[in-house]
C-alpha cells in the first residue's frame, strides 16, 4: 500500500467535498485559505463530475 503524505490527502479532500457540492467558498474557509484560487489549485475534476455537470445541463434543457 502506497504511503500518502497530508499534502496528496489535502488533495483529496477538496476534491471530494466540491463532488459533493460544497461551495468552493466553504471548502477555502475549511482549508484555511484567504484566496479562493489558492483552493482551487487543489482542485481536480474527475471524469465522473464532469458527466454529472453534463447531465444537469441535459436535465435542463429537457424541462
Amino acid at each position: 500500500m502506497r504511503k500518502l503524505s497530508p499534502h496528496c490527502c489535502r488533495h483529496t479532500y477538496v476534491t471530494m467535498l466540491q463532488a459533493n457540492g460544497v461551495p468552493m467558498e466553504t471548502i477555502a474557509a475549511l482549508t484555511g485559505h484567504s484566496d479562493i484560487k489558492t483552493t482551487e489549485g487543489y482542485l481536480h475534476q474527475s471524469a465522473d463530475t464532469l458527466a454529472k455537470a453534463v447531465e444537469v445541463l441535459n436535465g435542463k434543457a429537457a424541462s
